[in-house]
């Protein structure tokens, strides 16, 4: 192999190597992103149950107070 060859070749093999990297960053991020996206929505199910349960709540004191009068 010429030594041009044997240059072209490393170039070649770190162009590859930063193009994985780029790749694994990339997928890494999207994962993040996408668990972020997850924990997100989780917490708005939650706040949006907590209220469900607080809107019951104070109709079932509304019915009671009605009630008693």
């Amino acid at each position: 192999m010429k030594k041009e060859e044997k240059i072209e070749e490393e170039q070649k093999i770190e162009e590859d190597q930063k193009k994985q990297e780029e790749q694994k960053k990339q997928e890494e991020q999207k994962k993040q992103e996408e668990q972020m996206q997850q924990e997100e929505q989780m917490q708005q199910e939650e706040q949006k149950k907590q209220e469900e349960q607080k809107k019951q709540e104070e109709q079932r004191k509304h019915e009671e107070q009605k009630n008693q009068k």
